[in-house]
Protein backbone atom coordinates (compact mmCIF):
# COMPACT_ATOMS: atom_id res chain seq x y z
CA UNK A 1 0.00 0.00 0.00
CA UNK A 2 1.60 3.40 -0.53
CA UNK A 3 2.31 5.71 1.79
CA UNK A 4 0.26 8.77 0.56
CA UNK A 5 -2.54 9.38 -1.48
CA UNK A 6 -4.50 11.91 -2.92
CA UNK A 7 -7.63 13.77 -1.45
CA UNK A 8 -10.03 14.02 -4.52
CA UNK A 9 -11.96 17.24 -2.86
CA UNK A 10 -8.47 19.59 -2.03
CA UNK A 11 -6.33 17.28 -4.91
CA UNK A 12 -3.24 17.51 -2.15
CA UNK A 13 -1.36 14.19 -1.53
CA UNK A 14 -1.65 13.60 1.92
CA UNK A 15 -0.39 10.44 4.09
CA UNK A 16 -2.51 7.54 4.53
CA UNK A 17 -2.99 8.07 7.99
CA UNK A 18 -5.28 11.28 6.83
CA UNK A 19 -8.09 9.52 5.52
CA UNK A 20 -10.19 7.73 6.92
CA UNK A 21 -11.49 4.22 6.86
CA UNK A 22 -14.25 3.47 3.82
CA UNK A 23 -14.58 -0.31 3.35
CA UNK A 24 -16.76 -0.08 -0.01
CA UNK A 25 -13.79 1.56 -1.87
CA UNK A 26 -10.91 -0.51 -3.55
CA UNK A 27 -8.56 0.29 -1.43
CA UNK A 28 -10.30 0.47 1.51
CA UNK A 29 -10.01 4.53 2.57
CA UNK A 30 -12.20 7.09 1.52
CA UNK A 31 -11.09 9.14 -1.21
CA UNK A 32 -11.74 12.19 0.87
CA UNK A 33 -9.03 13.57 3.61
CA UNK A 34 -11.02 13.55 7.15
CA UNK A 35 -10.40 17.74 6.97
CA UNK A 36 -12.11 17.52 3.58
CA UNK A 37 -14.79 14.78 4.89
CA UNK A 38 -15.23 17.17 8.19
CA UNK A 39 -16.00 20.09 5.78
CA UNK A 40 -18.49 18.46 3.11
CA UNK A 41 -20.18 17.13 5.88
CA UNK A 42 -20.69 20.49 8.11
CA UNK A 43 -21.76 21.92 4.75
CA UNK A 44 -24.50 19.79 4.23
CA UNK A 45 -25.29 19.52 7.54
CA UNK A 46 -25.85 23.48 7.34
CA UNK A 47 -28.40 22.61 4.39
CA UNK A 48 -30.04 19.66 6.09
CA UNK A 49 -29.99 20.79 9.83
CA UNK A 50 -34.32 19.67 10.25
CA UNK A 51 -34.37 17.00 8.08
CA UNK A 52 -31.44 15.17 9.70
CA UNK A 53 -32.64 16.39 13.24
CA UNK A 54 -35.89 14.94 12.62
CA UNK A 55 -34.53 12.01 11.83
CA UNK A 56 -33.08 11.37 14.87
CA UNK A 57 -35.60 12.37 16.68
CA UNK A 58 -37.40 9.32 14.86
CA UNK A 59 -34.96 7.05 15.41
CA UNK A 60 -34.48 7.68 19.13
CA UNK A 61 -38.08 7.56 19.61
CA UNK A 62 -38.55 4.20 17.38
CA UNK A 63 -35.80 3.30 19.77
CA UNK A 64 -35.73 4.29 23.17
CA UNK A 65 -36.03 1.65 24.84
CA UNK A 66 -33.31 -0.50 23.60
CA UNK A 67 -31.15 2.77 24.01
CA UNK A 68 -32.55 3.11 27.15
CA UNK A 69 -31.72 -0.43 28.31
CA UNK A 70 -28.20 -0.13 26.53
CA UNK A 71 -27.64 2.97 28.37
CA UNK A 72 -28.69 1.10 32.30
CA UNK A 73 -26.58 -1.88 30.91
CA UNK A 74 -23.24 0.18 30.25
CA UNK A 75 -23.97 2.40 33.65
CA UNK A 76 -23.79 -0.79 35.40
CA UNK A 77 -20.86 -2.21 33.87
CA UNK A 78 -18.94 1.12 34.22
CA UNK A 79 -19.94 1.55 38.10
CA UNK A 80 -18.28 -2.05 38.53
CA UNK A 81 -15.28 -1.07 37.01
CA UNK A 82 -15.10 2.03 38.88
CA UNK A 83 -15.41 0.34 42.23
CA UNK A 84 -12.63 -2.32 41.52
CA UNK A 85 -10.68 0.50 40.23
CA UNK A 86 -11.08 2.55 43.29
CA UNK A 87 -10.72 -0.84 45.55
CA UNK A 88 -7.16 -1.54 43.80
CA UNK A 89 -6.10 2.04 44.22
CA UNK A 90 -6.73 1.70 47.59
CA UNK A 91 -5.07 -1.24 48.28
CA UNK A 92 -1.93 0.23 46.39
CA UNK A 93 -2.16 3.97 47.58
CA UNK A 94 -0.87 3.34 51.52
CA UNK A 95 2.33 0.76 50.03
CA UNK A 96 3.64 3.45 47.43
CA UNK A 97 2.63 0.90 45.09
CA UNK A 98 0.39 3.65 43.30
CA UNK A 99 1.07 5.69 40.30
CA UNK A 100 -0.67 8.15 39.03
CA UNK A 101 -0.49 8.95 35.17
CA UNK A 102 1.80 11.98 33.69
CA UNK A 103 -0.84 13.67 32.07
CA UNK A 104 -2.87 13.78 35.94
CA UNK A 105 0.46 15.17 38.07
CA UNK A 106 1.13 19.02 37.07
Amino acid sequence: MPATKRCAACERRRAVAAFPVRRANADGLDSYCRDCRRAYFRRWLARNRAPYNAALRRYYAEHADAMRAYSRERSESRRGYQRAYQRRRRALMPAGRWKPRASYTE
